[in-house]
């Protein structure tokens, strides 16, 4: 969460899978962003001022084999913060890294890490497997995800 009043110049960073034949496309609300085919890891939301919701996701394709992989979605919610509590915000300093590895060399097994720091509950995730791993309630830290999907 990211507070507009008083507009602050603050970022929040996604990361991808890295490797150098990668190419990448995020999305924001389910729409290419402008100027990003190919573009580089990480993906910086830089906060507009304007309360808001933008959901991210990135899809990562690997330019050897041809095999690309959608991220799960990461929400990034932008509002006029009061402080002092009530029914404003005072967010606290926090960190919420989310990762992932192609188990080479099969391109259809992904692993999925996610670290945070104590102040960061994370809630829930779908990432729309086969056997339908999706998780609401306390997430452990670190969480570790392993997905597979049979290529036909």
């Amino acid at each position: 969460m990211l507070c507009t009043n008083p507009v602050t110049q603050t970022t929040v960073t996604l990361y991808a899978l890295t490797n150098p034949n990668y190419s990448y496309q995020w999305y924001c609300n389910f729409s290419p962003v402008a100027g990003a085919p190919g573009m580089a890891n990480p993906f910086v939301h830089t906060n507009t001022g304007i309360p808001g919701t933008f959901v991210y996701f990135v899809i990562v394709m690997d330019n050897i084999t041809g095999c690309t992989k959608q991220s799960n979605s990461i929400t990034v919610t932008q509002l006029a913060c009061i402080g002092g509590g009530g029914n404003g915000c005072m967010p606290q300093p926090y960190t919420l890294t989310i990762s992932g590895m192609n188990n080479t060399p099969l391109c259809n097994d992904v692993t999925f890490l996610v670290n945070n720091s104590v102040n960061v509950t994370p809630s829930s995730w779908n990432f729309n497997d086969p056997g339908g791993n999706s998780y609401t309630g306390p997430i452990s830290n670190p969480t570790i995800h392993i997905q597979r999907q049979v290529i036909s």
